[in-house]
């Protein structure tokens, strides 16, 4: 046989034994552990927002509610005091017979007519010098027939609400701008009480207050004791004039005078403008003022110190603050 056969038959067979040839066996793989499932993580509780209860929700701005005493100074028919102090120079009470148709009557033509000056009465302020009767927002003022007691300030809430006596009075003072005042009179006769140092003391004056009215004495007694060692300064000669106001708005005061204080010993004096006007017609009478105001500084009439006259009584008897 050629080499050729013989190759072909080997061939032949090999291909045979393999088609023959049992599979082999696969070699058995473990299978494969299925992944345990990841572990359920709890989530973080949240805490739920807090709801504002309806007393924590913001609440509406509103105006604060007047005071029942602001209320009472807002009455249509309150009155409101206007006041102008006019610099007269030199004025003396010796002299005043002579010069007060020039020095006052002739000065003030351009704003007011003004009549002639009545009988002076005597009047008394008490306090201490250390001003513990003011620093209380009282005044204490003694004339014949008749005592004032006034809780005065530039706001209502702080006043003393004081008892009526003989008769009370709810009352603005305005030097431009305005203070509130309560007063509350006692009336008496010349023979229940003498007015007249020596036999007028403070003692005494508290005394009587006390005995008239004993409602309003409860009010101030606090405040008189601690005012300090209170005194009679002096007694204050008071002239007053009737006057005319030269204005348009004239019609809508209710009264205007004159008022020229002299404080003996010394050479003190004031000469002031006032005139009455009231809450309804307020509005009107302020612009008047404000005119008169600025009639009186251009003639060169109006004081530089616009201060009370009660504050001009204790300036001239106690001198300036220190």
């Amino acid at each position: 046989m050629s080499k050729w056969k013989l190759f072909c038959v080997l061939a032949l067979l090999g291909v045979i034994a393999v088609a023959c040839a049992p599979a082999p066996t696969a070699t058995p793989v473990p299978p494969t552990a299925a992944p345990k499932p990841a572990a359920t993580v709890a989530p973080t509780a949240v805490p739920p927002t807090a709801v504002p209860k309806p007393t924590d929700a913001p609440k509406p701005t509103t105006a604060p509610a007047p005071s029942k005493l602001a209320e009472k100074f807002a009455q249509p028919d309150q009155t409101v005091e206007y006041h102008f102090m006019i610099q007269v120079a030199d004025l003396k009470e010796a002299d005043l017979g002579k010069v007060y148709q020039t020095s006052v009557v002739d000065a003030l033509k351009n704003v007011a007519e003004v009549g002639a000056l009545g009988k002076p009465k005597p009047g008394i302020y008490v306090d201490s010098k250390e001003y513990g009767l003011e620093k209380s927002n009282l005044i204490v003022r003694v004339r014949d027939g008749q005592i004032t007691l006034k809780a005065r300030a530039s706001l209502p809430d702080v006043l003393l609400d004081l008892e009526n006596c003989s008769s009370k009075k709810y009352e603005m003072d305005y030097f431009g701008t305005p203070d509130y005042s309560i007063s509350s009179d006692i009336k008496f006769n010349a023979d229940e009480f003498d007015i007249k140092p020596p036999a007028l003391t403070t003692a005494k004056l508290w005394e009587f207050i006390e005995k008239k009215c004993p409602a309003v004495w409860k009010q101030i007694q606090a405040p008189v004791k601690s005012a300090g060692n209170i005194e009679i300064p002096g007694i204050a000669n008071m002239y007053s004039a009737d006057a005319k106001l030269k204005h348009l708005s004239a019609a809508k005061v209710s009264a205007a005078g004159v008022a020229v204080w002299f404080f003996p010993p010394t050479d003190k004096s004031l000469v002031e403008l006032a005139f009455t006007g009231s809450v309804k017609e307020r509005a009107d009478v302020d612009k008047m003022y404000a005119e008169l105001q600025a009639t009186l500084k251009g003639g060169g009439l109006l004081k530089a110190d616009q201060s009370s006259k009660t504050q001009q009584y204790f300036a001239a008897y106690f001198g300036a603050k220190k």
